[in-house]
């Protein structure tokens, strides 16, 4: 249904048992952060003892120029550096656990992490209930369509008046699960190119539990030769390298199920498959019909060489699924171990396949659906495992590789989690931002699925010259993907996560469309929403911010198409100069939780044909919330953020300091705008910058209702193209538990499908219970979610929903601070 009724009652019980407030591990009682290793970490950390590991593998972003210096201390500590960038002050560590401290700690350090597995979350959504049935996409579909809706951010419009700028002349690289060689979709550009014109993995052979690397120590010789008890026919007589490559190793579980070959597995088959190495040639072979001869096998290389691709299985053209499975093999590892490993590279998943074909399919269902930028080509970074998810190590390793030697244009990246403090300056962020800025490419990166609670914008998206993408839905997208119905057309998923950063920094940057009708591996069923239509094999829907990010990376193809033909300048800086001035606001929705809104790739396009001159600009703004002493500069950040302190009707000034430091000698003006503002905040009208001075300006506050309030504050030079710089500024104001409303509070209200009701309770030291009764009427279908005063969710965002009735949960001894409760 498109309406809900919900009632919302919230109590808080009084009592005498005491709650003291724990601070995070590694801060000092004044908030300033004295160890490098945080409450996360020290999780992490404590389950590595448990588990009885000696050692635990750290992630360090050194100062720039640093690096020599804090290996020869990890190296003095009993650690070993396993992997070392200088270009960008990186090191991966293993060092004692009992020396971890001391190893994050050491002189030259910027930030440190504790290495682990970030898991990808399922997106495939789950039956909303009865569906209204709708005729599923086709070859008949036409491009601008909602099934796969680039129609929303412009992009086939934008081709359709352009058609050379449709991406090509430009790569964009996908790190993630891996992208189908074998879909249709996915095979070639609109100009008959190779689509994917390289495929790598960048997990590490040793280190990561990845079976796809086979150790290929052992060596043989002849025409014949016999191994482990078998005897094989070579494509020659040489000297090899041989290993076996076992599809059955419960460590290819998942999507892929152990089954490469797509046989089922059936008895009396074997899953072992020898691999041949003739490091002379650097020329593969695997024997993939296992018939024990290499004889009648391809010779493969590296995938970025001749394009080798080799197939597990044959297919059965009588099914609609393809009983066979693509594969690339990889000779460069990243354990830097000569001629000692060799990768059978497949997918671990359909995400990275359905994240491709959102940015760049051609021809999808055979007709005239395309991802936005059909003519671009892509890059394929594999750093996910096939069970467990992503390490972290390898969400640095491979786009640091993707970045540098990927001859890549822009890149996406739809994997991420929410840390215990999001305020951008953990290692992943430090080191996305040193790559941009040094290798001229942009990065786009999923905001997250933590919503919709605010402050919980994901990493690395929170990097601040990363693009963080939120997820918007089209009214014709809930029908046409979900058969659900929504009154209004502007809405934005639930579970988008929300900002701002813990420091008020500006996130997310802007939303796209987070749902998508797009292409999966070809051995994969069709897979649409339960109870709608039916999908051929290859393609799924999916949800997700891991669908919107995409979306922004397509469009930003374009405008990068468009620019290396015209001959417009591009830089990094200025695409998100570009992108964050041209974006629709939704007026529907806070700041906090759109950024600048909806991408616009025409007028995106408009901007960034003029040339823009960028400006660098720094600000400096009062934080308040229970974490906010423990953030870089305590308590203060890039713009207001006060979850703390603020009631309903309550009046105040805060301060933004901004400083100008770049350009010339000569004061500018800039004209001041907000955006979003329920007139919550008031300031002058402009300010002058003179170069490298800082200069205050008083921001009025009052919030005249409880909630949350969020505006944008545009600093704007009339002399130059686009929005020069901006800050989010955001204010929870709550209403108070009193002996006077019995310590209980209630509302009531109605809401549309894509949206919320957001509701903010301060909860005083001391408490002992926190009490929730959500009543559903008319027999609506819902849910509530907490989220604590950290931004982080207590349910987890794909929590089930009820229909009727009502729902209660209690917490005890709850954390003093604001806590936030929504219903949708």
């Amino acid at each position: 249904m498109s309406m809900t009724s919900k009632r919302l009652f919230g109590s808080l019980l009084a009592g005498a048992l005491s709650l003291a407030l724990v601070l995070p591990a590694g801060a000092a009682p004044n908030g300033q952060k004295n160890n490098q290793l945080g409450k996360h970490d020290r999780e992490l950390l404590a389950a590595a003892t448990a588990r009885g590991d000696k050692t635990v593998t750290l992630l360090i972003a050194a100062k720039p120029g640093s690096n020599r210096t804090v290996a020869s201390g990890i190296a003095s500590l009993g650690g070993s550096v396993r992997y070392q960038d200088n270009d960008i002050s990186y090191i991966r560590a293993v060092v004692p656990i009992a020396k971890a401290d001391a190893a994050a700690n050491l002189s030259g350090i910027e930030a440190a992490d504790i290495d682990e597995i970030i898991p990808l979350e399922d997106p495939r959504p789950e039956a909303i209930g009865e569906a209204t049935q709708v005729a599923p996409p086709s070859a008949t579909t036409p491009n601008e369509n909602a099934y796969m809706p680039t129609r929303d951010i412009g992009a086939p419009q934008f081709v359709a008046a352009n058609p050379t700028w449709d991406g090509r002349g430009v790569t964009v690289g996908i790190v993630d699960t891996g992208i189908d060689l074998d879909h249709p979709a996915l095979r070639t550009t609109t100009t008959g190119e190779r689509k994917v014109v390289d495929w790598v993995t960048y997990t590490h052979p040793t280190d990561d539990n990845d079976p796809t690397w086979v150790d290929m120590q052992d060596q043989v010789s002849g025409a014949t030769f016999s191994y482990k008890d078998v005897s094989y026919t070579a494509p020659a007589a040489a000297t090899y390298r041989i290993g076996l490559f076992n599809e059955r190793d419960r460590r290819l579980g998942g999507e892929v199920g152990s089954d490469v070959n797509r046989d089922g597995n059936p008895a009396g088959s074997k899953g072992t498959f020898a691999v041949l190495w003739d490091t002379a040639t650097n020329n593969v072979y695997v024997d993939t019909n296992q018939n024990n001869s290499f004889a009648d096998e391809q010779a493969m290389t590296d995938f970025s060489v001749r394009n080798d691709v080799g197939t597990f299985g044959t297919d059965n053209p009588a099914t609609p699924i393809r009983e066979a499975m693509p594969f690339v093999v990889q000779t460069k590892s990243t354990a830097g171990d000569a001629k000692r490993y060799v990768n059978i590279g497949i997918v671990s998943g359909a995400h990275g396949s359905h994240v491709g074909g959102i940015v760049a399919a051609n021809n999808m269902f055979g007709g005239d659906v395309d991802g936005a930028a059909p003519g671009a080509k892509l890059v394929s970074v594999r750093v996910c495992l096939f069970i467990s998810g992503c390490t972290a190590h390898a969400l640095i390793e491979g786009m640091t590789w993707v970045a540098k030697q990927g001859n890549v244009d822009v890149i996406n990246m739809s994997i991420g989690g929410l840390p215990a403090l999001n305020d951008g300056n953990n290692v992943r962020a430090i080191l996305y931002n040193r790559l941009i800025e040094q290798y001229n490419v942009q990065m786009f990166i999923s905001a997250g699925n933590s919503g919709p609670g605010i402050n919980t914008i994901g990493d690395p998206s929170a990097a601040s010259k990363v693009m963080s993408v939120g997820a918007y839905v089209h009214k014709d997208t809930w029908l046409n993907n979900y058969g659900a119905e929504a009154t209004k057309d502007d809405g934005m998923f639930v579970f988008s996560s929300r900002g701002p950063r813990e420091d008020g920094g500006f996130k997310p940057n802007i939303v796209a469309p987070g749902a998508a009708v797009s292409t999966v591996p070809t051995w994969q069923r069709g897979g649409p929403v339960p109870g709608t239509y039916a999908l051929p094999a290859g393609y799924a829907m999916f949800n997700g911010t891991s669908m919107a990010s995409p979306q922004a990376a397509g469009g930003a193809a374009l405008l990068v198409s468009a620019a290396k033909q015209s001959g417009a300048q591009h830089q990094p800086a200025q695409l998100r100069q570009a992108i964050n001035s041209s974006a629709r606001y939704l007026p529907a929705y806070g700041a906090h939780e759109q950024g600048n809104g909806l991408m616009d790739v025409a007028k995106a396009w408009e901007a960034l044909r003029r040339n823009i001159k960028t400006v660098g600009i720094s600000s400096s703004a009062p934080i308040n919330t229970v974490l906010s002493g423990f953030l870089a500069t305590a308590n203060q950040g890039q713009g207001i953020y006060e979850r703390e302190g603020w009631t309903a009707g309550q009046t105040g000034q805060r301060t933004i300091t901004f400083t100008r430091t770049t350009g010339g000698s000569r004061a500018v003006t800039y004209n001041l705008s907000w955006v979003g503002n329920d007139g919550t905040f008031k300031s002058a009208a402009s300010i002058s910058l003179p170069l490298n001075k800082s200069v205050a300006l008083p921001v009025e506050i009052g919030p005249a209702g409880a909630g949350v309030h969020s505006a944008i504050l545009n600093l704007d030079d009339p002399n130059t193209v686009g929005i020069d710089y901006q800050t989010m500024n955001t204010v929870v104001a709550t209403e108070a538990f009193t002996t006077a409303n019995n310590y209980s509070l209630s509302y009531s209200g109605t809401a549309d499908r894509p949206d919320k009701a957001t509701f903010f309770f301060n909860v005083p030291a001391n408490t002992p219970a926190f009490k929730i009764d959500v009543t559903a009427t008319n027999g609506a279908r819902l849910r509530f979610l907490r989220f604590h005063p950290f931004g982080l969710g207590i349910e987890n965002s794909t929590a089930g929903y009820q229909t009727g009735g009502t729902q209660s949960r209690s917490l005890s001894n709850p954390q003093a601070g604001v806590w936030e409760v929504t219903v949708d």
